[in-house]
């Protein structure tokens, strides 16, 4: 019985394994997601505030895939404050997907933690 056991055990430990090893890649990605968001939100917020401080009769051309666009200076600035709220928006969501993966990890951990302490008040 003793080695069935074992099994039981083993299989749960490389499952947690391979849990962490996933939670690890996902943390490491949304990370990634969360700097990519900052720069950019950090970008769009320097140019929402130079756009902002340029005189009212200066001409604003906005990029429009290969071409740029004469833009009116508040389209600008209401595109580049759109921006700034969706790079927010990315940041908040990444973290909180760090934050769901740790919490199965956690739960993961537990559940190997009881089923160890099972097994030990059985033997």
């Amino acid at each position: 019985m003793s080695h069935a056991v074992d099994l039981e055990l083993k299989q749960a430990f490389t499952e947690l394994q391979a849990k962490q090893q996933m939670t690890k890649e996902v943390i490491q990605n949304c990370q990634r997601n969360i700097e990519v968001a900052r720069r950019c939100k950090q970008i769009a917020t320097l140019t929402h505030l130079e756009v902002k401080n340029l005189d009212e009769n200066v001409k604003i051309y906005e990029s429009l895939g290969r071409c740029f666009v004469m833009t009116p200076r508040e389209e600008v600035i209401e595109n580049l404050q759109t921006k700034i709220d969706e790079y927010t928006k990315e940041g908040k969501q990444e973290t909180e997907k760090i934050q769901l993966a740790e919490g199965k990890l956690k739960e993961a951990e537990n559940s190997l933690r009881e089923l160890v302490q099972q097994k030990k008040t059985r033997s």
